[in-house]
């Protein structure tokens, strides 16, 4: 790879973890708030965080082999669409349901996109290197976002979550600018 297109590709990389974790930790100030405003119980708030963890979580036992097989790059960009598009309808969730099934929803956005996002970085060539650029721009939108939520959620409840679309979205488009390495063919079934 040439010094400016691995100049690039860092800069997409770097990008790209900068603007996904902004969109998943944006919301994180406001959403106990936005889920009690519905009317319901400290049981059904923590449900909710559990819920979309869980579907995330379990989503990615599979999604690392869906990522080799059909590619890492194609499986997260349905990731970024998956989470920006429920994070939108979190916008306009009117009912705790409503809510509860879109987050679940945008977990399995974030369960598609997690491993396949790590596998394409795993594919440049200096690992570490790729990594220490992802992860910090991970921990600088970690840092952002929280503060950016919470400071628009003084505005509105719901603001955040069109926010974290947007940012998403992004992120999705941000990601069109990487080169995949197809990972190796594997003769083994999940």
């Amino acid at each position: 790879m040439k010094p400016t297109e691995q100049r690039k590709a860092y800069l997409v990389l770097t990008l790209v973890g900068f603007l996904e974790t902004l969109a998943f930790s944006i919301v994180h100030p406001v959403l106990p708030l936005y889920v009690e405003s519905f009317g319901v119980s400290y049981e059904k708030v923590g449900l909710l965080f559990s819920a979309y963890s869980l579907t995330w979580a379990a989503l990615q036992v599979y999604t690392g082999y869906l990522a080799d097989r059909f590619g890492r790059k194609r499986v997260a960009l349905i990731g970024f669409a998956l989470y920006s598009i429920f994070a939108l309808l979190n916008y306009t969730a009117r009912s705790f349901t409503q809510l509860f099934l879109f987050r679940i929803l945008q977990g399995v956005g974030l369960g598609l996109l997690g491993p396949s996002v790590l596998g394409l970085v795993a594919g440049f060539g200096e690992k570490g290197k790729s990594f220490a650029f992802y992860r910090a721009a991970n921990g600088a939108g970690d840092v952002l976002g929280p503060m950016i939520g919470g400071l628009i959620g003084n505005y509105s409840l719901r603001q955040p979550f069109l926010l974290s679309a947007f940012a998403t979205f992004l992120a999705g488009v941000t990601l069109l600018g990487t080169k995949e390495v197809k990972a190796a063919e594997s003769k083994v079934r999940f």
